[in-house]
Order: C-alpha cells, then structure tokens, then sequence
C-alpha cells in the first residue's frame, strides 16, 4: 500500500563519485511513511536518467537503466533505514567494464539539511573518484601501461644512388612501450633493430635498420567499443620525434646513412570487436628535418590482439614503409614490409 508523503522529513543525496552519463534528480525527497508490523517504514522514490549507450546501470542485483538510444529514466524505491545512509550503483559495458557510484542519502526530520562538504571531505571525494577512474581502466582490459615484445620478418629493398640495388630478408625484435597519462593523453615509444639476415641480394652486401620512434598522442574521439587518436595536424598534441640509423655494407665498401632525424604525424584507430579480439590501424608521415616534405618516410600499419584472462595480449602485425630523400651525394629509398608476433603485457 503506498504511503504518504510526510512534510516534516526530507532525504538528500550526495555523491561521492560520478558515473559518466548519470544523472540523479536533485532537490529534497519526499519520505513516504507507512506502517509494518506496528512499525514506520520510511521510503523515498530514487529518480534520474542514464544516457551511455551500450552500458547498463543497475542496483541491487537488479536492473535500472539500459540506453540503446537517447536516454532511459529510471526510478528505484529505497527503504530508509539509518540518518545516513549508502546506497551504491553500477554500471557495466563492455569488455567488463565497471564504473561505480557510491551516493549517500542523508535524511532529515525538521531540521537543517546536511552540511557543504568539508575541505578534507572534499578532497577524500576527488580521491574516490580518481580511485574510481582507475578501477574502471584496470576492469576494462585497457591498463595504464602496456609494454610489447615482438619478432618481426623484415622484407627490405633498398637503393642509393651508385650501390647495387639491395632486397634482403632480415628478421627484426621489436619492443614497444605504451603510457595512458591522463584521460585523453598517452604516450607510444618503440625500438626496432634487424640483428640478423635470412638471406639477401646481392649475396655480399648486408643492410641493416636501427629504427627508433615516439609519439605523444591525444585521443580525438572515443567510445565504449573504439578509440581513435590524432596528431598536431589537427590542432592537438603530438610533439612526435624520431630517429632512424641504417648501417650497411658490402666487401671492401661503406654506404647508408646515419643519424637521420624525422619529425612525424601520426595517427591511429582502436576497435574492440569483443571482449577478446580488437585491431588497430596506425599511420604515420614522417618529414626528414632540413629537407622538404616530398623527403620523408611513410608507414602503415594494423595489429590483431587476442586478449586473456590476466588482461595481456597476444599479437599479430603487418606494416608497410616506405622511405625516400635526396642527399648531396645523391638519392637514397628503402621500401619495407614488416610481419610480426609478439605480446603485450
């Protein structure tokens, strides 16, 4: 049977952290009083709107909300039961993820509404909510830090003005090391090296990359399932540095090049296709410092992952490459396609 509403008493809710894409019905609540057993029992009518799609927000073990467009109301009767009271909701997405909200209702019967929040309370509120944010990227699969070891199958060709025309199969370790810095900012270094030939023409000449990268990206767009991420061309950060090293040779005679710095715009895009696979799409221009913008290097590249349990990857990787500048001493080109397999921890 329902209940009437009672003037004299009134329920507040405070939050103590923030669900993206949650709304909660401010003002006072209305206590609504009926009697069980002999006894009052206070209940107040929780009210707000849930707007992220492909999310579900829920309490209790029961569901709330589940916006598949626009936005989905919802309200949740509370008992009660104590002058301050938690009640906690959940949202859950995809691959897992979890974000959590704790609200407390405070409830009053005559007399002042709660204090503002303290300094201190404050700034243990702000804890909780970055403790929060971390939870989240921990249970999503996406980790703060993510370091990669690979083997990469290296098919090179190579020309420079006065040298034979090289092409050679080279086998290449590849390390790479990922930092999400702070929400949209995150940093991607990497370090190639060939260490050995399979095999090479001419017979006698041997060319080898050392290759070094990074780049300091913003993430443009994002959504529960993809990301994508952009460089300085379009007005954000990326203050991206390289530098490449060839060192190479034939019997009785030295040629390549050394210390050849680039600067580059990259770009990349991340879609979760489940909860264990999801590729990536990186590409990169990469004009050579002091020269012009038809001396650069190009790459292209996508990366399968399969996700386990603990949350590392397995990975699989093809990229393409391509390198032209003009010397003094004449012209110099390399064309590269790259077939890795590694993992991500």
């Amino acid at each position: 049977m329902m209940g009437a509403a009672n003037g004299s008493e009134s329920v507040s809710v405070e939050r103590e952290s923030s669900i993206q894409g949650l709304e909660i019905s401010g003002g006072p609540l209305s206590v609504e009083v009926t009697q069980s057993n002999g006894k009052k029992v206070r209940t107040v009518r929780l009210r707000g709107t849930y707007t992220r799609s492909g999310w579900k927000l829920g309490a209790n073990k029961k569901l709330l909300a589940n916006p598949s467009k626009g936005k989905s109301t919802f309200e949740i009767p509370i008992i009660i039961q104590k002058k301050n009271q938690e009640f906690v909701v959940l949202a859950i997405g995809p691959q897992k993820a979890r974000e959590r909200e704790k609200l407390v209702l405070h409830w009053q019967s005559g007399g002042r509404p709660p204090q503002a929040a303290t300094k201190k309370k404050k700034e243990a509120q702000q804890s909780t909510r970055e403790e929060s944010r971390e939870e989240v990227t921990t249970s999503s699969g996406e980790k703060k830090m993510r370091l990669s070891v690979a083997a990469k199958a290296h098919l090179l060709s190579y020309t420079e003005t006065n040298v034979s025309n090289f092409s050679g199969f080279l086998i290449r370790p590849s390390v790479e090391f990922w930092w999400h810095i702070f929400k949209k900012l995150e940093l991607w270094t990497s370090a190639d090296y060939d260490v050995f030939s399979v095999s090479s023409s001419p017979a006698t000449y041997s060319v080898s990359f050392l290759e070094l990268w990074g780049y300091l990206g913003y993430r443009i767009a994002e959504s529960t399932k993809w990301q994508w991420v952009a460089g300085p061309g379009l007005g954000f950060i990326n203050s991206t540095g390289s530098s490449t090293t060839t060192i190479a040779g034939t019997t009785g005679t030295s040629f390549g090049f050394k210390g050849l710095l680039s600067y580059s715009l990259d770009t990349e895009f991340r879609y979760s296709l489940s909860d264990k696979h999801s590729l990536a799409v990186h590409a990169r221009y990469a004009p050579v410092f002091g020269l012009g913008l038809g001396d650069r290097n190009l790459f292209f590249g996508a990366t399968y992952y399969y996700r386990f349990r603990s949350g590392s990857r397995a990975l699989v990787s093809l990229g393409i490459s391509k390198l032209d500048f003009v010397l003094t001493t004449g012209t110099v080109g390399s064309s590269s396609t790259l077939i890795g397999v590694g993992y991500q921890f």
